[in-house]
């Protein structure tokens, strides 16, 4: 070997040495790790601990909670310091994945984590800050009431009003400042105008968020109008699920009882359907045939009276109503009116009335004597119909906005809310007051229209929908709106086994009683019906050419196995047996209906065919609203029904007694 290749391996070997060396000096360097991140120290000692925290989310309102988060290594404690001040730990958690923290402090707050190892080894630090912004200021909240509601021209209203997190408040009438300088008060005002009167208080803070909530009073020219003017109140009540001759059937036999009537003034039950005779095997001129095994119409099933307050439920589905107008062509517009009994035996529980007998059953004025006095002494009609030949949802969604929108059965989940206006919405935009009184849950038909709850519902800016309590406190105060509508209250005399009717009846007798007691009688029509028949019997064949209301077809029915729509009506029901076809051109059946008014003409009996809509078409001639569709532009507005000049009833009639002492039991009859 030469010596110049000796020396280039001396040279060699010295700078692998010289290497190894200085990366030993530089793993025993500080830092805020102690270590280069691996933890390694001195080749003879302890390795240093790393430490790694972090804070989520980095930006926080005042008040807020953080979560914190950390690792470490070669670590025998550690510490925590909130902007330097200790946080007491719970343990010694080396590692931590989330503590919840609060921040309080505005400005940027820092953690330090602080991580000690085995003696002789170099504590690490780690950090993390947030920045803690000031909250958003409270949010604006006003009420403002107006008590009474009506007052005639030169009567004075009580305007009350609160504000919160306000600065500053506004109270106008009719765009007109009257200058109050408190943010909570009450004052008198005097209106000596005629017509509708708008209040509006306006509060706002120095950030400048606003609300602004409205009153209105109907202020009417002293004494009686003479017209449909003179209606200050018009209250309406929708029941559930019965017929017209299911209810009063019997309704002649009463009036002449009680020489209010002759004994055909109303289109009932035949007369030799008895109303003492229980025994549906007795024959009369009311009848539909019991299905066999195999579902076809054999055993005769007569008109007879029910003596238990309480039946099976029944069903008035699209299929099942269209069943009931000719069971032997349900698509067909012929009426033959024999198939209440084969649509109650499809309903039946497994160990019910699976030969739909209860269909037939009927009550009299024993049983719902309010009721019978209602229609008697007030008014009634024998052609009034449910608006639609299906079940209880797509009815009500007419009650309140004159259509359905297609749905011919209930509306589910995903399907979309119907995109129109309700009758409130018109009434809000001509600033009529109104009110919706519901039961305990809240809940409304009017739910399934276009954003209807978030601009009336109990948690909007200005809830419009309250419980029934709500209504007699109301009543106490002066404070009844101008259209009241008492939707799904707790005893709403629909079928079913446990739902004693005559209780059902009892509630209407208190809120019909109510509003006779109160100062707003003399001025207020109430309006009573059913949502639909229930598929119970009925002797009258519905119209069949009415008006579509909006031109909208069916969309959620199944009519054959290559129907579009099936996919759509399988999230209600699930044929077959199909859907019959058809359009909302027919009505549904007949349902009990009282006008009860100081102005209804005394013993009146309509019989001018039409539909549930009718109310609506009422309130639309009272406060010159214009129709929702075709359907309620086209019902009867029921002035008929009045005499606005002699005012019959300014003086309301005493009422009789309702019992609840009938028989409640599963059978018949």
């Amino acid at each position: 070997m030469s010596g110049a290749v000796v020396r280039r391996v001396v040279i060699s070997a010295l700078l692998c040495l010289l290497i190894a060396v200085l990366a030993g000096c530089r793993g025993m360097s500080s830092s805020n790790n102690g270590n280069n991140g691996d933890g390694g120290g001195n080749s003879s000692g302890p390795a240093n601990p790393t430490a790694n925290l972090s804070v989520t989310p980095n930006s926080i309102e005042q008040n807020g909670t953080v979560t914190l988060s950390w690792t470490t290594k070669n670590a025998t404690s550690v510490t925590l310091t909130q902007n330097d001040v200790s946080v007491p730990l719970d343990g010694n958690p080396l590692n931590m994945t989330a503590l919840q923290l609060q921040v309080n402090t505005l400005g940027t707050t820092t953690f330090k984590l602080t991580a000690t190892g085995a003696a002789g080894t170099t504590p690490a630090v780690s950090t993390a800050a947030v920045n803690v912004t000031p909250p958003p200021p409270p949010p604006v909240a006003a009420t403002l009431t107006a008590v009474p509601t009506t007052v005639q021209v030169g009567g004075a209203v009580v305007l009350t009003w609160t504000t919160t997190n306000a600065k500053h408040a506004t109270l106008t009438q009719d765009g007109a400042d009257l200058h109050i300088n408190q943010l909570n008060g009450s004052m008198q005002v005097t209106l000596n105008q005629e017509g509708t009167v708008v209040f509006q208080l306006t509060a706002d803070d120095d950030q400048g968020h606003q609300v602004t909530v409205q009153a209105s009073v109907q202020v009417t020219p002293i004494g009686n109008t003479g017209d449909i003017t003179a209606v200050q109140h018009i209250v309406f009540m929708a029941q559930e699920n019965r017929s017209f001759d299911v209810y009063f059937g019997k309704l002649n036999e009463y009036r002449v009882a009680n020489n209010w009537g002759g004994p055909h003034d109303v289109d009932g039950l035949p007369d030799d359907c008895s109303s003492t005779n229980s025994d549906w095997t007795i024959p009369c001129s009311a009848m539909n045939k019991s299905p066999d095994e195999n579902g076809f119409p054999k055993t005769p099933v007569y008109a007879f009276h029910l003596k238990t307050m309480c039946i099976e439920n029944t069903s008035a589905d699209w299929i099942v109503s269209h069943w009931a107008f000719n069971a032997e062509d349900p698509s067909s517009d012929i009426p033959l009116l024999d198939g209440f009994v084969i649509g109650a035996a499809s309903a039946a529980p497994p160990d019910g009335d699976k030969a739909g007998i209860r269909a037939m059953g009927f009550y009299t004025a024993a049983d719902v004597p309010y009721h019978y006095w209602l229609a008697s002494e007030f008014g009634t009609s024998d052609r009034w119909f449910a608006a639609a030949p299906a079940r209880t949802e797509p009815n009500r969604f007419y009650l309140v906005g004159a259509t359905s929108a297609g749905f011919a059965y209930p509306k589910v989940h995903p399907e979309p809310q119907i995109n129109a206006d309700t009758i409130f919405d018109r009434l809000e935009a001509a600033g009529v007051s109104w009110k919706i009184y519901s039961n305990k849950n809240l809940t409304t038909s009017a739910s399934a229209f276009r954003n209807f709850m978030a601009k009336y519902g109990p948690n909007s800016p200005e809830p419009h929908v309250f419980t029934l309590d709500q209504f007699y406190t109301d009543l106490t105060n002066g404070a009844l709106p101008a259209v009241a509508y008492i939707d799904k209250q707790d005893r709403d005399e629909h079928p079913g086994l446990g739902d004693h009717i005559q209780y059902g009846v009892l509630q209407t007798k208190e809120i019909v009683d109510a509003l006779m007691a109160s100062s707003a009688w003399k001025t207020s029509v109430f309006i009573m019906t059913f949502d639909e028949a229930g598929g119970l019997y009925d002797h009258v064949a519905p119209p069949t050419t009415v008006v579509n209301p909006d031109g909208i077809a069916p969309f959620d029915i199944c009519t054959d196995a290559n129907d579009a729509r099936c996919p759509t009506a399988a999230l209600t029901h699930t044929p077959p047996p199909y859907d019959p076809t058809g359009d909302f051109t027919r009505y549904g059946f007949r349902v009990p209906t009282v006008v009860v008014s100081p102005f209804s003409k005394p013993h009146y009996v309509s019989h001018t065919a039409t539909d549930s809509t009718s109310w609506l078409a009422f309130v639309e001639k009272r406060f010159k609203i214009q129709p929702l569709t075709a359907r309620d532009a086209a019902a009867d507005n029921m002035v008929e029904f009045f005499d606005f000049k002699k005012v019959p009833w300014l003086t309301p009639p005493t009422p009789p007694n309702q019992p609840t002492n009938g028989p409640c039991y599963d059978g018949l009859p």
